[in-house]
């Protein structure tokens, strides 16, 4: 796995990548991170890495100028490539939130006082029922910035219920895998 561009554009990790991940493949990640350039100043940006399995979609962010990154993941084994890809890069502006995803964007919203996420990536394991009570939880919670991109990385098989103040910007299949990129049409900073 190497990261496509940005200031550590070209570095890799070879470390293993324990069963029962599924990271996003370097192909795909570079078509996710092309279409954002379109959308999306990543100069300071706040990430969020839901489900993040080995973190390459929120080091990308970094690398590519993002000011922090919240990786939300439940297994330990995610938690422990996680710290050891960011120890490899020297990369020390994230935090990892274990557990959860649900309960712990809940409890995010309160600490970041605020604050919303400029862009939220999220690959949950396909065979999860993540996918919809997550991105209610990102809307009740309104921790998308307004114009803030949510991606969403599912079965081809799956359909992805969005609030009417989402616009998808794009849905493609590659194989067996869904792309959902949705920009957030509402503002978000007066409640």
């Amino acid at each position: 796995m190497r990261i496509i561009s940005g200031k550590y554009k070209g570095r890799s990790y070879t470390g293993a990548i324990p069963t029962g991940i599924r990271p996003t493949t370097d192909n795909l990640r570079e078509t996710i991170f092309n279409i954002l350039s379109n959308y999306i100043e990543f100069g300071g940006a706040v990430v969020a890495d839901i489900c993040a399995g080995t973190g390459f979609m929120g080091f990308e962010s970094i690398s590519r100028g993002a000011g922090f990154c919240y990786f939300f993941e439940k297994s330990r084994k995610s938690i422990e490539v996680i710290n050891k890809i960011a120890k490899h890069f020297k990369i020390e502006c994230y935090k990892i939130l274990q557990g959860d995803a649900v309960k712990n964007l809940r409890k995010l919203h309160t600490e970041l006082g605020g604050k919303q996420f400029d862009l939220i990536t999220f690959d949950p394991p396909y065979e999860s029922n993540l996918f919809n009570s997550v991105i209610d939880e990102i809307h009740q919670n309104k921790l998308l910035s307004k114009e803030g991109i949510l991606v969403v990385e599912m079965p081809v098989s799956l359909s992805l219920i969005l609030d009417k103040k989402f616009k998808i910007i794009t849905e493609r299949a590659f194989g067996t895998t869904k792309l959902v990129m949705a920009k957030n049409l509402e503002d978000n900073t007066n409640s």
